[in-house]
């Protein structure tokens, strides 16, 4: 099955599924999936066949853009759809609701500016929305930095949340491998994140995954109330 930047179309595969859209179409450069009969990458396509996929190979991956993919579930279909400003009051409800989880401030006009001018600038991250089929059902922002002690660029986790209805069901470490394999087309060297001290569940999902514990605390100074 074909996906070209005429148009966007879903095509699947054993391990996953592809929405191409023209904007990352154009992007791909040597981004390509190795399956048992030819490899194909290209500006003007990606043609999956039903067979075994290997890993995208790591050419030029400064220059590459992730696509929208998500790895497919045994129990239900999951997608990443990229947030684009259209998204932005989907997006906004769904924010409120994780800063009410995490009883953290939340004002919709200042949200609001922060959001657009994160969705319309790339060099600053990316955000996709987490689809169960064609419903959203949560986020992910991924944020954009770079570190001599990690040799490069890395990436921070800056916010992830689901529904509750669809916690506990695999999603998570789904999306977390979703994440990471963004990041080593975007060439993210290391990814950071977050978890509270009292949040022993979120803790242990993040080390059977491979995060590690520091020897050192995070610690921040919010420069906005220090004028």
């Amino acid at each position: 099955m074909r996906c070209l930047k005429s148009g966007v179309e879903t095509f699947r595969c054993p391990r996953l599924y592809v929405f191409c859209g023209d904007v990352y179409l154009a992007q791909i450069h040597q981004l390509y999936f190795e399956t048992q009969s030819e490899e194909i990458g290209s500006t003007l396509g990606v043609i999956c066949h039903q067979d075994n996929i290997g890993s995208a190979r790591k050419q030029h991956p400064t220059q590459v853009h992730p696509l929208q993919y998500g790895v497919l579930s045994q129990k239900m279909s999951i997608n990443y759809r990229l947030a684009a400003i259209a998204d932005l009051q989907v997006l906004l409800d769904l924010v409120q609701k994780f800063h009410e989880t995490e009883k953290l401030s939340f004002d919709r006009t200042i949200e609001s500016d922060v959001l657009t001018h994160f969705l319309t600038d790339e060099s600053l991250g990316q955000g996709w929305l987490i689809q169960h089929e064609h419903e959203v059902i949560g986020y992910i922002l991924l944020t954009l930095g770079y570190s001599l002690e990690y040799r490069g660029r890395d990436a921070f986790i800056d916010e992830l949340y689901l529904l509750p209805e669809y916690r506990r069901q695999g999603i998570g470490t789904q999306t977390l491998a979703f994440a990471e394999d963004t990041c080593r087309v975007l060439g993210v060297r290391a990814l950071h994140l977050e978890v509270d001290f009292d949040n022993p569940n979120a803790q242990s999902l993040y080390d059977k995954v491979g995060y590690q514990l520091h020897n050192r605390f995070l610690m921040t100074k919010n420069l906005a109330l220090h004028q």
